[in-house]
């Protein structure tokens, strides 16, 4: 119901007259006996009602009656929409908590993967496609990726992240919603905060989230949904992980802190939710976000699925049965099931064969289906309208009943593409058309030029590419100004001024300055006329490897955003906050 549309809503409001007639009827019936009878006389002159045929035969009249103002009003769904006019379906941040208390296995196999599984679950049966943006937070707070509508990068992070260690450990989720809020800042439409917790931090850690949640997320509408992670009992830690966080081994127990974690919801406006009570939702539908709307403005360009034909029928079966057998309701309901004459559509085709391309696209726009939008393609691609003309063939494509219909349709939309020199886009659409049966010749012919034109634009876009870099080298470093030579023979560019004058007491000003040239003219690719060719295989870093996949990259980069110069074998704790 929620992709359900109405060409004439105002039609719904007739609906409620059957409600409306019998308290009408009633009382101008009852003013004409009180006329005529004395009040006490008027139960002994009432008729009693009548049998069961004229019980049931009201009822089935007013809801024929609500059945034709439906299908007047024509409900619809959208069977194609340009992705330009395709509505946002909000913004969300994912706020995972990967603190050490998420390493609990109440949950399998702990309730930091869990968090993510269903994080990833939510992702894949969402409806809406609202873009997800990634933070997660332990010591510090770390944004992995803004809000994106790219579900393969998003899948590609959320397998990654139960690999990733974070460097440091605490709870800062202070910092969490404030990155969190700084990345909806500039999103359009509803925004949302969902943070994956087990509630388990500190009371000072909780009054920090709560003045963040107050000055960052409120003032800027930001809602804030909690999902509840791990069960309600306390359970212990892993015993080597709790060894590292108490330095004993006493056991350190945790749990879901329920009532914390409800406490930041209301504190927000927003609402809770443990993870048991979430089921099969989709993200839009954990997140609380409505359904995204089409623009009613925009709405002749969608292609609509018409569905106004199942009340109609249904309202004149129910209108045979409580008038009877009539002439003039069996027409009404054959004319209903008949499809439209085919004379309608043939006008616009008789305006394209003698060449009022104008007149055809105006005749074809007024009406539906696969051959209005056919025609209405060919009339723009004549009149030379390439966007109008793709526009057209990409619904007649949706709407083909068969491979014949929809591979004359996409060979068109290949061309329609070739003319607006999106070359790519027409190859692949040329080898779809020559997959539903448009003739080789054709169809390999058009692939061919798209193929050669989309490669001589690549070769080109490198080409520029590559001189705007070479232009850029040149205009800034080519031509050394002689203050700017000077300032760094003495070693004053680089902040030197102690070392600088010992290379130049030792090697000469002129040799410096020549150093300093073939330097720039290495870098520009110009060998210096006073070098050779050598093998530079020596100069290598073999100091450390590459990171072979996303959570390694990860385990590199978060220490550098936590402020430290490497990932630590152990990781590090933050003063003044609980290692849990």
């Amino acid at each position: 119901m929620t992709a359900l549309y109405w060409r004439e809503a105002a039609w719904l409001w007739a609906s409620l007259l059957p409600l409306l007639l019998p308290p009408v009827t009633l009382l101008q019936r009852h003013r004409r006996l009180t006329r005529l009878i004395d009040p006490p006389l008027l139960p002994w002159a009432e008729a009693p009602g009548g049998g069961s045929t004229g019980r049931w035969r009201p009822g089935a009249l007013a809801l024929a009656w609500v059945l034709l103002c439906i299908a007047l009003a024509g409900p619809r769904t959208p069977r194609w929409v340009p992705p330009e006019l395709r509505p946002a379906a909000g913004s969300v941040v994912a706020v995972l908590d990967f603190s050490a208390s998420m390493r609990a296995r109440d949950l399998q196999p702990d309730r930091r993967q869990h968090a993510v599984e269903a994080l990833s679950h939510w992702l894949a049966r969402s409806r809406g496609r609202p873009a997800l943006g990634l933070v997660v937070f332990a010591g510090d707070a770390h944004p992995l990726l803004p809000p994106t509508n790219d579900t393969a990068l998003l899948r590609h992070f959320l397998e990654a992240l139960p690999q990733v260690e974070p460097p440091t450990l605490g709870n800062a989720l202070a910092d969490a919603l404030t990155t969190a809020a700084g990345m909806l800042r500039q999103r359009e439409g509803e925004r949302v905060v969902l943070l994956l917790s087990d509630g388990d931090i500190e009371a000072a850690v909780r009054q920090r989230a709560i003045d963040t949640i107050a000055s960052m997320l409120k003032p800027r509408q930001i809602r804030l949904v909690v999902v509840g992670i791990g069960g309600p009992e306390k359970v212990a830690l892993p015993a080597a992980l709790a060894n590292d966080l108490s330095g004993t081994s006493q056991a350190v127990l945790t749990r879901r802190e329920t009532a914390v974690l409800k406490h930041l919801a209301k504190a927000a406006g927003g609402h809770y939710l443990p993870l048991e009570q979430v089921g099969q939702r989709g993200l839009d539908d954990v997140a609380g976000l409505p359904p995204p709307r089409i623009d009613p403005a925009d709405a002749g360009r969608v292609v609509w699925q018409e569905w106004f034909g199942l009340p109609l029928v249904a309202a004149l079966a129910l209108l045979m049965v409580a008038l009877g057998p009539s002439p003039r309701v069996a027409a009404l309901l054959v004319a209903a099931l008949l499809p439209p004459p085919p004379a309608a559509a043939d006008s616009g085709m008789a305006a394209l064969q003698r060449g009022d391309h104008a007149t055809a696209r105006t005749l074809f726009a007024q009406r539906q289906g696969y051959r209005a939008r056919l025609g209405e393609g060919i009339a723009c691609y004549r009149l030379q309208d390439w966007l109008c003309a793709r526009q057209a063939f990409a619904q007649a494509a949706w709407l083909a009943r068969n491979d014949r219909e929809r591979g004359r349709a996409v060979f068109n939309l290949g061309n329609a593409h070739f003319q607006l020199g999106e070359f790519e886009e027409a190859a692949v659409l040329f080898d779809q058309a020559r997959a539903l049966g448009v003739p080789a010749s054709a169809a390999e012919r058009n692939l061919a030029f798209a193929n050669e034109l989309a490669e001589s634009l690549r070769k080109y876009h490198r080409h520029l590419a590559a001189v705007q870099r070479k232009a850029d080298w040149l205009a800034q470093a080519r031509d050394i100004p002689d203050d700017l030579l000077e300032r760094m023979t003495e070693g004053l560019w680089l902040k030197l001024e102690q070392a600088r004058p010992g290379i130049i007491r030792e090697l000469g000003r002129e040799k410096v300055r020549t150093l300093i040239r073939n330097g720039v003219a290495r870098a520009l690719g110009i060998a210096p006329e006073t070098t050779t060719a050598t093998n530079a295989g020596w100069a290598a870093n073999t100091t450390s490897q590459a990171p072979r996949d996303t959570a390694g990259l990860l385990d590199r980069l978060l220490p550098l955003e936590a402020g430290l110069g490497a990932p630590p074998a152990k990781p590090y704790r933050r003063e003044g906050l609980r290692p849990w």
